[in-house]
């Protein structure tokens, strides 16, 4: 499996991720966190999955693809993304876009979500030069119903939202998850935010 960590921290206190890769030699992939004491965590946690690269510094819609190119995983002709998980309390939505435009396909997609209920469309944008966190609290990131829009255009349907975070998955793999492979299916945001805030 090849996966991408955009706002990894550390790479396992509260990253969903951490379950599946560590102690998983069959994972592959980056890990990015700008943080110094966090890179500092992330590098010896990752000993652990010897086939994650790591990257020191922020991750914008700008630098992605240059990033991607310099780490082993994704050096390769191979388009192909199994997870995409982006936390970074910023322009969240403009780095998730920026990667399924240069991946032919993302198979599952976990993102926070700023909890702004459904049908408000909400997105801090990426302004070239910023990187960061710079002054986005509490208004960062984007909504479930940015989301779901956003990441329709790329075949990846809403399936469950927790109220921090929201886990997509492409169309080819829906009815490995219950869920039909038309365009009309996926799981209800409006559900998915009420059910979460219960």
């Amino acid at each position: 499996f090849r996966s991408l960590n955009i706002g990894a921290s550390d790479g396992v206190k509260g990253d969903p991720l951490a379950p599946l890769v560590f102690g998983q030699q069959q994972f592959t992939g980056l890990y990015v966190t700008p943080g110094d004491v966090e890179a500092v965590e992330l590098s010896s946690n990752l000993e652990a999955v010897p086939g994650i690269d790591m990257h020191h510094g922020f991750m914008t819609p700008a630098n992605a693809e240059s990033i991607l190119q310099s780490s082993r995983a994704f050096s390769s002709t191979d388009k192909r993304l199994d997870i995409l998980k982006v936390d970074i309390d910023s322009y969240d939505c403009d780095v998730a876009h920026a990667i399924l435009e240069l991946m032919s396909t993302v198979l599952i997609v976990i993102m926070e979500v700023n909890p702004i209920p459904p049908p408000i469309l909400f997105a801090q944008h990426f302004v070239d030069g910023q990187a960061g966190e710079e002054g986005s609290w509490p208004l960062h990131g984007c909504s479930i119903s940015y989301q779901a829009r956003l990441l329709a255009s790329h075949g990846l349907l809403l399936y469950r939202y927790t109220g921090q975070d929201a886990l997509f998955i492409h169309r080819s793999i829906a009815e490995h998850f219950g869920l039909g492979a038309s365009p009309e299916a996926g799981m209800d945001e409006f559900e998915c935010f009420k059910e979460a805030l219960i």
